[in-house]
């Protein structure tokens, strides 16, 4: 009981945006797991992101909560917010794979096929996961052309490192053991 009202008193003290996004996010936690009430901890932490947008913890655990509940814009919108914040490839990459795939469930191919071709421009370890995930995307929708293109994608990045280890592993190629 005392620690929501202190915790509370935080949020309207804070002298920062990063306090009160802390502040928020610490009632969100409290309110979540004292007293099961997850609307309201989804509030506290939308305010969290909307006072520190460069709080990756705080995305965090609005994704955590999304994630439970099903809410797969809360999930695009978190996971978009987390690869603008991610500065390695392969992280970003991954990040960006997980939100086509978010945007594919959500009825928006056209975008999925786009982000995961934003993956390759990418240096990192998820370039050739990304071309995978295309192919699967085109499967999906019967879409020859963007299948063909998923496959040369994985055929050029192949071909790339044919001869260099280090770069299939730099791409995210799989090798022969």
């Amino acid at each position: 009981q005392n620690q929501g009202k202190l915790l509370e008193a935080l949020v309207k003290s804070a002298d920062t945006t990063v306090e009160s996004a802390r502040a928020l996010r610490e009632l969100a936690i409290l309110l979540e797991d004292v007293e099961q009430d997850v609307a309201s901890a989804k509030t506290h932490l939308e305010q969290a992101v909307l006072e520190a947008p460069d709080d990756a913890t705080c995305w965090l655990e609005l994704g955590r909560l999304a994630s439970c509940e099903g809410d797969v814009s809360a999930r695009i919108r978190v996971v978009e917010a987390r690869s603008r914040l991610t500065e390695h490839p392969t992280w970003r990459g991954l990040l960006l794979i997980e939100l086509a795939e978010l945007v594919a469930s959500s009825g928006d191919p056209e975008r999925a096929a786009s982000l995961l071709d934003q993956v390759v421009a990418i240096a990192g370890r998820a370039r050739f996961r990304s071309r995978q995930q295309l192919e699967r995307l085109a499967q999906d929708r019967g879409d020859e052309n963007l299948w063909a293109h998923a496959l040369e994608g994985q055929s050029m990045l192949i071909a790339s490192t044919l001869d260099d280890p280090a770069a299939a592993d730099d791409s995210g190629v799989p090798t022969a053991s």
